[in-house]
Order: structure tokens, then C-alpha cells, then sequence
């Protein structure tokens, strides 16, 4: 190049003319925090990320999605399925009140609305049981209703293939003797116990 200069490497001329990515909108930014959050919670920070995850949750559309993020993690993290119901229990005190609907309310939705075609439930088997572990954990926790515990079984027992079972029984298993402790709730475990029962013949 003249004057002794190098020349810019044509890669590096490419480079320089790409435009420049956008900002991010503040309510993306809040979404990555809230997933690097997410991400590490473990039984040992919990309380902490807590709080941590609630000041994230003070942008109402952030908070409002949050019901459908613990389902997400919940999913993909089976170990860590009773932690993020933990979670949840301190969120439910700990997000600051108005920002969004009330988590509890957003939660016993997500769990009461479920549905699940066969092929999906097949291909993600793995992930529809620890979404089963985080419902029936949060059941045990008074966080969702028995009503909303029943809609979920009956969404996998009506199904009725082989892996619905396998994952309504993972529900149970999370529930554990919580079923137990009402007659209401004997009931709707001696129906679910029937239908099971049913499919199986």
C-alpha cells in the first residue's frame, strides 16, 4: 500500500461494512437476564436467585411470562423440577405486587390448560415427565388446586397411550401422599387409578 501502509485484508473491509446489530429493547434485555438467571438456579441459591429473578420481575410483561418459563426449565431440567417449584413458592411472595397477574393465578392456568398430542408426547417424553414432577411438586406445595391437579391427569389419561401413563404416574409419584391427606383428593386418585386401569385392559 502506498506510504508503506498495509493494506486492509478483504475479510477485514467486509467486516467494517457490516451494519451494526440493533440495541436491544429493554424488555430483551430483562428476558436474557431473567434466562441466565433461570439457568442457575440450583437448591443451594434458591432463596437468592429468588430475589434476584423478582427484581427482574418488576417489568410487568417479564412477570406476566414467568409462569410459562418455569414450565420451560422445569422441563428441560428434570433434577431440578422440585427446585423450580421452590421457586415458584418464593416468586409467588417476592415479585412486586401489580406487575402482572398474580403468579399462583398464572400457574394453576398453565397447569389446568394442558394439553399434549401423541406424537409430541412420544418425541419429548423426557420433558412432558418433569413438567409432570414440577405439577405434581407444586400440588404438594398448595401452589395449583386439586382441580387443577385433575385437569392435568385427565389430559394425559384421555390420550391413553403407553407414554401419557408413564407420565401421569411420574405426576403421582411427585404428589406422593399429598393425594392422601383429603377424601377429595382419595377420590380423584381412585378415578385416575380406574381410567389407568381401563387403559390397560
Amino acid at each position: 500500500a502506498a506510504g508503506g501502509r498495509p493494506a486492509t485484508p478483504p475479510w477485514r473491509r467486509v467486516e467494517a461494512e457490516r451494519p451494526p446489530k440493533p440495541e436491544r429493547t429493554a424488555e430483551e434485555e430483562a428476558g436474557r437476564k431473567l434466562t441466565s438467571l433461570l439457568n442457575k438456579v440450583t437448591p443451594e441459591n434458591m432463596t437468592t436467585m429468588a430475589k434476584q429473578v423478582a427484581d427482574v420481575c418488576s417489568d410487568a410483561t417479564i412477570a406476566g411470562k414467568m409462569a410459562e418459563r418455569l414450565f420451560f426449565f422445569a422441563g428441560m431440567f428434570s433434577q431440578y423440577s422440585e427446585t423450580y417449584a421452590d421457586l415458584a413458592v418464593e416468586l409467588i411472595t417476592t415479585i412486586p405486587a401489580g406487575a402482572a397477574r398474580p403468579l399462583r393465578e398464572d400457574l394453576a392456568r398453565q397447569t389446568s390448560a394442558y394439553t399434549v398430542e401423541e406424537a409430541g408426547l412420544e418425541e419429548g417424553k423426557k420433558n412432558h415427565m418433569a413438567r409432570g414432577k414440577f405439577v405434581g411438586s407444586l400440588f404438594v406445595r398448595g401452589v395449583v388446586s386439586l382441580a387443577d391437579l385433575d385437569a392435568y391427569m385427565r389430559a394425559l389419561l384421555d390420550l391413553g397411550t403407553g407414554a401419557a401413563v408413564e407420565c401421569a404416574v411420574q405426576v403421582l409419584k411427585s404428589a406422593g401422599v399429598s393425594l392422601e391427606a383429603t377424601e377429595a383428593a382419595r377420590e380423584r386418585l381412585a378415578q385416575w387409578g380406574e381410567a389407568r386401569e381401563r387403559l390397560a385392559q
